[in-house]
Order: C-alpha cells, then structure tokens, then sequence
C-alpha cells in the first residue's frame, strides 16, 4: 500500500484511534487524531467545545482542523464519527488520500463505549440500551457518508494484529 495519507472514518468506539496508531506504527507513518488537534489548539476537550458553543461550532473547527492535513504526508488520521457528514469533508478525504471506513455492529460499539472512559458527550450517562438506539440513529443518518469511502474494512470479531495486516497488505 502506497498513499501518503489515509483517513480512517467511523462510528465512535469503532477503534480509529487505537487502530491508526497501530497502523501508522506499521507503515513507519505518523499518527493524527483530528480531535486531539482540536483539543490542542483550543486547550478544551472536546465535551467542553460542545458545552461552551454548539454543534455548528465544532464542526467548523473540525473541518478546519482537517484542511490542515492537506500540508500532511506519510501519515495515517484518525478522524472523529461526524467528520464526513459535514461540508466538503467527505470529497476533501478521497481527494487528499485514501479513505476507509471502518466498520462494527453499534451493539459491540455500544457495549464497548459503555465500558470505556465514556467521556463522548452524546453517550455520557447513559445505559447500554440508550447507547445503542443513539448509535443506530447516528448510523442511520452517517451510513450515506460513510460509503463514499474508497474502502470498506469490517473490524467486528477481529484481533487488532489482524486487522493491522489487512489494513497494511491494501
């Protein structure tokens, strides 16, 4: 595989970051994920962007965030669920590298989000149950974007070494 930049896409909980690190790791690429790029330049965490501003707010960040990796080489960005619905991000992705979608059931991404840090905004408090119908709502709405990527990779039941050597032969 050759590309000098590949945008992993997602559900939230679906690994992006964990498997971007791995797979840049591998490719001897650097690792970026948009939401610590926003962390770092506004000196707040994601969860206080949305409590401070708006949504509208954030993804205008967001998408600013992002045009900034188009100065990016040999590297492998972990981009946040949202991302590819907004503006031009979708077409900014396919045009500026290769983009793959990562995908998983939202009961495994429930259960996951659930037993992590569960510091996402849109799931804090909230049971298993209630995770999963946000998901399958978000996915509804996304899964438009999300097949615009130029590959389709199913992450669900697989060992991350697995995945990394799939990702990597591509």
């Amino acid at each position: 595989m050759f590309y000098s930049k590949i945008y992993l896409v997602g559900m939230p909980g679906v690994g992006k970051t964990t498997i971007g690190r791995q797979l840049a790791k591998q490719l001897n690429y650097d690792f970026v994920d948009l939401d610590e790029q926003i962390i770092a330049k506004t000196q707040k965490s994601i969860a206080e962007i949305f409590a401070e501003f708006d949504e509208d707010y954030f993804r205008k960040l967001e998408s600013e965030v992002l045009h900034e990796t188009k100065l990016l080489s040999n590297s492998v960005i972990a981009t946040g669920g949202g991302l590819p619905c907004f503006f031009d991000n979708m077409n900014f992705l396919n045009q500026q590298g290769i983009s793959i979608w990562l995908q998983m059931g939202t009961d495994l991404l429930a259960e996951r989000i659930f037993k992590g840090k569960n510091t996402r905004p849109m799931f804090k408090g909230k049971t298993v149950e209630e995770i999963v119908q946000i998901l399958a709502e978000k996915l509804a709405q996304r899964e438009i974007f999300y097949r615009q990527a130029r590959h389709h990779f199913e992450v669900e039941n697989l060992h991350l070494e697995t995945i990394i050597f799939a990702l990597s032969a591509h």
